[in-house]
């Protein structure tokens, strides 16, 4: 487990930016890139599986719409300006399979 100490010092160097889709309390649809900080990840993911939450309790809200999902231009602006890979999911699943058995 990592200690409260070590999560501080990450929260000091780094964040993640995750897309997040849901819907508004009116019902409409929407996207949203939060930018969140390693000691705030497993909240973040407690409060998902709950649902019915504020993303900006969590982290930054970086861009969002009310749409589906983001376009592909701004897919590609998160990518320039904030350097998101939206083949993360994808690329380390591939990583992990190129992988021996003993290492998985």
């Amino acid at each position: 487990m990592i200690g409260k100490n070590t999560l501080k010092m990450a929260d000091q160097e780094v964040a993640v930016i995750i897309l997040c889709k849901g819907q508004s309390m009116e019902g409409k649809p929407y996207y949203a890139y939060l930018q969140i900080v390693p000691s705030k990840i497993a909240a973040f993911k407690a409060a998902q599986q709950k649902g019915d939450f504020l993303l900006e309790e969590y982290g930054t809200i970086l861009k969002w719409e009310f749409a589906e999902a983001p376009s592909e231009q701004v897919k590609r602006d998160m990518e320039i300006v904030y350097g998101v890979n939206h083949h993360l999911e994808q690329d380390c699943k591939t990583k992990i399979a190129e992988l021996p058995d003993n290492q998985q």
